[in-house]
């Protein structure tokens, strides 16, 4: 009997992590500039080996809480500019989070300035989660436990479900023993739900590694590439305004906190 009991759990392990998956989710960010606040139509593509989360259309205004009070100024391929109301702006890039299970990498792209692209590679076990002991939770019609961590700042709550896949997860979130369907941070800052769940497509094209031969950083290094432009930013201000004395820089508002770059900064 033991040995029937194994072999059925092996063979459900196997069928589970080899499914091919289609999720739509919606990601969103809730800014304390609230007109800034998005709730961004992303898509995630799984398999066993690979997985790519990315944002839909950059180029949708409606990814925009208040998207009436939006308006377009400039597209790219790789960005989008929006001013907000005559109140501001606001961009919207061609986001894209790239994991190879195998390898136990991940990497996602990070845009500075309108300027300068970044590739940040991490370990996809990056999470320190704590299991939390209740009852299952039912979301899109799967059954799902709950789990805590705390991540780059922010302290959050994901629900994850082994009828789906055993690993995998929206945006870098990874690291629990089943798919993550819905994460949310407990200041309120971040939420991702499901909205369509497709399992076992029918994929014909394998997941491509969008960064390919890039150079990668790690994200220790991120806040230098952003002091860097910025540095050079003032530089080409003042150059064509020698009046220029002194530009500031506030805090930098951001899914992933980084400490150093929460202080006020003056270039001269």
């Amino acid at each position: 009997m033991k040995k029937i009991l194994l072999f059925f759990i092996s063979i459900h392990f196997h069928i589970s992590s080899s499914q091919n998956i289609l999720i739509e989710f919606q990601f969103n960010v809730n800014s304390t500039f609230e007109l800034a606040s998005v709730s961004k139509k992303s898509i995630l593509k799984q398999d066993d080996k690979f997985s790519i989360f990315e944002l839909k259309d950059i180029r949708d205004v409606r990814n925009f809480k208040h998207h009436e009070s939006i308006t377009t100024l400039k597209e790219r391929d790789t960005v989008t500019i929006f001013n907000i109301n005559d109140q501001g702006f606001a961009c919207l890039f061609k986001e894209q989070c790239y994991k190879d299970f195998e390898k136990n990498i991940q990497i996602d792209s990070k845009i500075i300035g309108l300027q300068k692209t970044v590739f940040i590679e991490d370990q996809i076990n990056l999470f320190n989660w704590e299991l939390i002991q209740e009852s299952d939770t039912i979301i899109s019609g799967y059954n799902c436990k709950k789990a805590k961590t705390n991540f780059r700042g922010r302290n959050y709550i994901a629900h994850y479900t082994n009828e789906i896949a055993n690993q995998g997860g929206p945006w870098k979130f990874d690291g629990l023993p089943g798919f993550i369907l819905s994460v949310k941070s407990l200041d309120g800052f971040i939420s991702i739900e499901p909205t369509e769940i497709k399992i076992n497509i029918n994929q014909n094209k394998q997941i491509k590694n969008p960064y390919e031969n890039k150079k990668t950083i790690k994200f220790d290094k991120l806040y230098m590439e952003f002091l860097n432009q910025e540095r050079k930013n003032f530089a080409k201000a003042k150059s064509k305004n020698p009046y220029l004395e002194q530009t500031k820089a506030g805090p930098l508002e951001s899914i992933e906190i980084i400490e150093e770059l929460q202080k006020e900064r003056i270039y001269e």
